[in-house]
């Protein structure tokens, strides 16, 4: 049973008289299939990645907003740090 030697991205395998190459066919066209789906879930990561960036700018946006509006509204106090309490010795 001799056939003809193949090479598929480094692994050699020899195709039998009467496979005709259609189990190698189909594991190529899954490979591709595979490589397809990943290719569009990393797409649609990215899109939702991009999305979440967005709307924690503009979270972050209205916060300082707002933070900014109560600074004029105090009248642009000066925030007082609280004192930090000595230590304590260990003895």
């Amino acid at each position: 049973m001799t056939g003809q030697p193949r090479v598929n991205g480094g692994r050699a395998f020899v195709i039998l008289p009467g496979q005709g190459g259609r189990g190698i066919r189909r594991r190529a066209e899954s490979m591709i299939r595979e490589a397809v789906e990943e290719s569009e879930l990393k797409k649609e990561q990215e899109k939702q990645r991009q999305a979440q960036a967005a709307k924690t700018e503009k979270l972050r946006e209205l916060r300082l907003a707002k933070e900014a509006a109560e600074n004029d509204s105090r009248g642009a106090k000066p925030v007082r740090r609280q004192k930090r309490r000595p230590r304590r010795k260990r003895h």
